[in-house]
């Protein structure tokens, strides 16, 4: 690869989650391995990202990460991230206004893809509920969440 093909795969890998995300979560690479796959991959070969918000869940090894990051594969500006690291990335930023900005910039992405949801903590929950908040209060598509938790589960798990 040439220098700027290096620099521009590194950029999708970043925001993708890493290298496999990249070189292996495609709808073509794919395999279903459950009921739960089919439903999940017709929603988010339909995934539209200016109207809809898909959530998924299933047992591990299903394939819903593989699912929203192909997804997201399609989508200009979209990032994929777990709950620590949407915690760590505004807290990175330093301070009560560069937290409000990052939270922001989260709330603003074209798509966000919030893998593994279940994952979060005291810590990382009230970040992650700003943001969900966020994109809904505006009306905004484009937020994928995965959890291997049901709504119903994952709503008495965090209260």
């Amino acid at each position: 690869m040439r220098e700027p093909e290096i620099v521009e795969r590194e950029k999708i890998a970043n925001a993708l989650g890493g290298a496999k995300a990249v070189d292996q979560f495609t709808f073509e690479r794919y395999i279903q391995k459950s009921i739960v796959g089919v439903e999940a991959k017709d929603a988010l070969l339909r995934f539209c990202p200016q109207s809809d918000n898909v959530f998924i869940f299933g047992p591990v090894g299903v394939g819903k990460s593989h699912l929203a990051t192909a997804a997201a594969r399609r989508c200009k500006g979209a990032i994929v991230r777990n709950p620590m690291q949407i915690y760590r990335s505004s807290r990175k930023a330093g301070g009560w206004s560069d937290d409000e900005s990052a939270i922001q910039s989260f709330i603003n992405m074209p798509v966000l893809v919030i893998n593994d949801l279940d994952l979060c903590t005291e810590k990382t929950l009230n970040t992650c509920c700003e943001i969900i908040k966020g994109r809904d209060m505006a009306g905004k598509g484009g937020l994928i969440i995965t959890s291997i938790l049901t709504l119903e589960s994952l709503a008495a798990k965090l209260g």
